[in-house]
């Protein structure tokens, strides 16, 4: 049995006296050493989770750090070896383990991952893991990566995926089954794909292999469906995250054309693979990853700015989403 220490469990346990001012930078990075985050906000804390940005060799699970207030972070403390939420050990995959995104029902968590190439999903009774797979085998027979699910208001539960296809990385989507275990490849949609000319936009040659749009993260305003996808190269600094709209999960997805929403400042840069947490104030931000710095790329950092929505002066036509950011200069909060 591993021990948890305790006094990482204490740090993240323990809420600042409201109304103390919280400081986050974005420049030096909220987490370092953490790209494609994903924040799980459950019984009043938060559980951070994401790639490790190790050689694939080396990156052989996720761990995970907790928080109360989005700022301050624990060290990794998960139940498995070296604080991993996940280990190799105990599911499908030996490496280049991606992408982990965290759903709970019923008292059980379920995470999400691309190991090798492949989607797979475990799960625990607990956040911290150890999360396993009884059955140790991928969730789809065929290469995706970035496996996101979104449970909709009804319940119906959706896996949007990257593959590729058409010589480029495609955003796909199907119905999950009912377990949440598997998809019904026969409800399998194609949602976005290159044809904005930001989405490759890098003239360099290593930075223009093929045409990307990856990651695609789905929020729900007005009965609208909104997705957020990144695009570009992951290494170069113009890989920027765009926005697209349907009316359902399944599509079809019209792109908005003040893309892209969220791109680099002369400070942070290669901003993307994102996700939303919604703040102890009720507040909306999206999370994403940026590069280590102006001149390197790995190991990134995990960013985070406030979202919202504005309203369209074009009757008929979706609010506009609004990101104050890349922010590039300290930013304080009261929650």
């Amino acid at each position: 049995m591993r021990i948890i220490s305790f006094s990482a469990l204490v740090f993240a346990a323990l809420p600042l006296p409201a109304g103390t001012p919280l400081v986050y930078d974005n420049v030096a990075g909220i987490v370092r050493e953490m790209a494609d985050p994903y924040i799980l906000r459950h019984d009043g804390r938060y559980y951070l989770y994401g790639t490790d940005d190790a050689p694939p060799a080396i990156n052989r699970g996720f761990t995970v750090r907790v928080s109360t207030d989005l700022v301050n972070w624990s060290a990794p403390c998960g139940a498995g070896p070296e604080g991993r939420a996940l280990d190799a050990a105990d599911v499908y995959g030996e490496r280049a383990f991606w992408s982990a995104q965290v759903n709970e029902r019923d008292g059980i968590f379920y995470m999400f991952y691309t190991a090798e190439e492949h989607i797979a999903v475990a799960t625990s009774r607990s956040p911290l893991g150890p999360f396993v797979q009884e059955v140790k085998k991928p969730m789809r027979p065929e290469k995706t990566i970035g496996g996101m699910p979104f449970i909709d208001t009804d319940g119906r539960a959706y896996l949007f995926y990257t593959a590729f296809d058409n010589k480029a990385n495609e955003i796909f989507v199907e119905e999950m089954t009912d377990d949440w275990l598997g998809s019904k490849p026969e409800t399998r949609r194609r949602c976005i794909w290159w044809t904005q000319p930001w989405e490759n936009s890098d003239p360099r040659p290593k930075y223009k292999r093929w045409p990307v749009t990856e990651g695609a993260s789905i929020l729900k305003h007005k009965g609208l469906y909104y997705m957020f996808y990144t695009a570009n190269h992951f290494m170069s600094p113009k890989y920027s995250v765009g926005c697209a709209t349907a009316t359902t999960p399944l599509g079809p997805w019209t792109k908005y054309k003040g893309n892209p929403v969220l791109s680099q400042t002369p400070k942070v840069r290669g901003v993307g693979s994102v996700s939303f947490v919604t703040a102890p104030n009720g507040d909306r931000y999206i999370v994403y990853h940026a590069h280590k710095d102006t001149e390197t790329v790995l190991p990134r950092k995990m960013c985070m700015d406030k979202i919202e929505f504005i309203p369209n002066r074009v009757p008929g036509q979706p609010d506009i989403p609004k990101i104050q950011g890349p922010s590039d200069t300290p930013v304080t909060v009261l929650w």
